[in-house]
């Protein structure tokens, strides 16, 4: 009878095992990336609607300390939402300021870079240049350009705040939109400066503080101007 001695035996595998294996890894590779990217995305939208939420809440509060006053969209070129030391500067980046990020308390060094963490930056974002992937709307929040203002409206003079769009994805990773922090009807599409980073779809927050998804190309100019 033929024994076979394990000390001198050799088990491997052959090459069309070998081939199966691998044919078999990637088919599941095959299956799973794609829900993986979907859970990735999930989780990306997710965090954009929680940045959003906090930016009502501070255009919210905003508004009750000010008699009902929206925040200036964009003050002399600056943001509501530039990072600002509000001592020196306490007309300008009132809602970083108001979420307690302003550069009194974060090195300026902060702001050169796109940082996840960060409630300004959408994680859907392939823009790692700029803090600001959201836009606000200059129609109801207003804007001073020097000779050019509108102060924007208050929130009684919104007839149907859940109509109106208050801020969105911004167009910051989609050239040449890059520094675009504002959207208004002055050009067409009306929201060209919003962007479609999931999955073709921005994320808004509403007047109303409410927000949801729609695609920027179905964005109507009634959405966007509260008398019209």
């Amino acid at each position: 009878m033929l024994r076979v001695n394990p000390a001198t035996s050799k088990m491997g595998f052959t090459l069309i095992e070998l081939l199966t294996v691998i044919a078999i890894i990637s088919i599941l590779a095959a299956i799973l990336l794609p829900t993986l990217k979907s859970i990735r995305e999930s989780a990306n939208q997710a965090k954009c609607v929680a940045n959003l939420r906090m930016m009502g809440q501070a255009i919210a509060l905003y508004c009750a300390e000010n008699k009902g006053d929206y925040p200036l969209a964009i003050n002399n070129s600056w943001s509501a939402f530039t990072p600002v030391d509000p001592a020196r500067y306490p007309n300008y980046g009132v809602l970083t300021t108001l979420l307690d990020y302003s550069k009194d308390k974060f090195s300026s060094n902060t702001f050169k870079q796109w940082d996840a963490d960060h409630y300004c930056n959408c994680p859907s974002s392939n823009n790692l240049s700029s803090y600001r992937d959201y836009a606000l709307n200059v129609e109801v929040m207003g804007f001073n350009g020097g000779n050019n203002i509108d102060l924007g409206n208050k929130t009684i003079n919104i007839i149907d705040p859940a109509k109106i769009i208050l801020a969105g994805d911004n167009a910051a990773d989609q050239p040449p939109y890059k520094s675009r922090t504002y959207f208004d009807l002055n050009k067409w599409p009306y929201a060209q400066n919003l962007g479609e980073r999931h999955q073709g779809k921005c994320n808004l927050l509403f007047a109303d503080y409410h927000i949801e998804s729609q695609k920027p190309s179905d964005i109507k100019a009634e959405q966007i101007n509260p008398f019209l």
